[in-house]
């Protein structure tokens, strides 16, 4: 059990990013590919994606937050399938609680995000959904479902927004795909949303938009990418409120404020957690002993956190927490 008034979340070393910061082409080009849900955010959580630390350097630190969804989170247990004794506690949402294998239950916290109510809260009148338009964390049979409930969840409000995230930046080898499949995802919204006063915000109507009487929500069902997002953060400190607001089940342990309208709420692992992935397949006996792909491709053609193989088995994994 972790005693959390003894437990040091912070970690100068953290901020000292020359030290640690090893950052391969892959981990860069990734999180460039996911900005801005993947810009960096402080907190004395360490936030970061498993991704950005080299292995060798996760013993720098007392703690890290893993903004990881479930790509690669699989990828840094398969990776890291036991901790040494000097690794650090790690933090991951808690949706993702059955992707952790039993060797590393006692270094693991799962934390869920919460909101304050507002002393003096405003009508809402526009709702904003941030959504990523990628055929890997978004497929299409699951987007026409989720965008069929949310237009439902949203019909009283006066005005809908949408702000693509994962889209200021793209990497050239997702370039083509990703444009398709952008317009596939506004076709569908426009045809979801018929008749509703929708707007599309890029990035700059987005940073100066007032957001006293707007509420969001992250259009992310697969979690596939990352759990934790900059704009979640951003959005809620400049006074948006969640269209759903979210509250964990069990017993919290630690209240890590982030700003004054919200933070993070942690709890234990217990045993009442769902079957463990690992309980049913042996990763080692499918994949060997690399995952990774041999850094030789020509020119940022091709880059990617993990062989084909391996990134398809992430998917059925993220699909199958989505039922």
């Amino acid at each position: 059990m972790v005693i959390m008034e003894h437990f040091d979340f912070g970690n100068s070393i953290f901020s000292l990013e020359k030290i640690w910061d090893q950052r391969t082409a892959v981990s860069q080009k990734t999180a460039l590919y996911l900005s801005p849900d993947s810009n960096p955010y402080c907190s004395r959580l360490n936030p970061i994606f498993s991704f950005e630390v080299e292995d060798d350097y996760l013993r720098y630190f007392n703690v890290l937050s893993l903004r990881d969804g479930v790509y690669p989170l699989l990828r840094f247990f398969f990776i890291n399938p036991t901790p040494h004794v000097a690794d650090p506690m790690i933090i991951i949402d808690e949706k993702l609680s059955s992707l952790v294998p039993k060797a590393w239950r006692e270094k693991t916290l799962l934390r869920s995000l919460y909101t304050n109510e507002k002393v003096f809260p405003k009508p809402i009148e526009e709702c904003l959904i941030l959504i990523s338009p990628d055929k890997d964390s978004l497929p299409l049979e699951i987007m026409e479902v989720e965008l069929a409930k949310l237009a439902e969840k949203t019909k009283k409000y006066p005005k809908i927004s949408f702000y693509f995230s994962s889209c200021i930046k793209k990497g050239e080898e997702y370039a083509e795909a990703a444009s398709t499949w952008g317009y596939t995802a506004l076709n569908l919204i426009n045809k979801t949303f018929e008749g509703r006063n929708v707007e599309i915000l890029d990035w700059g109507k987005l940073q100066k938009k007032s957001l006293s009487k707007v509420c969001f929500t992250h259009f992310n069902p697969l979690s596939f990418y990352f759990t934790d997002s900059f704009l979640t953060h951003d959005l809620l400190q400049r006074g948006a409120s969640l269209l759903e607001s979210q509250k964990t089940s069990r017993q919290v342990i630690h209240r890590e404020e982030l700003s004054m309208s919200h933070g993070f709420e942690l709890v234990e692992w217990c045993d009442d957690q769902k079957r463990s992935l690992y309980d049913q397949v042996d990763l080692k006996s499918l994949f060997g002993d690399e995952i990774r792909e041999k850094p030789a491709f020509k020119g940022y053609t091709f880059v990617t956190l993990t062989n084909h193989s391996f990134k398809q088995f992430a998917l059925e994994r993220a699909r199958e927490l989505y039922q």
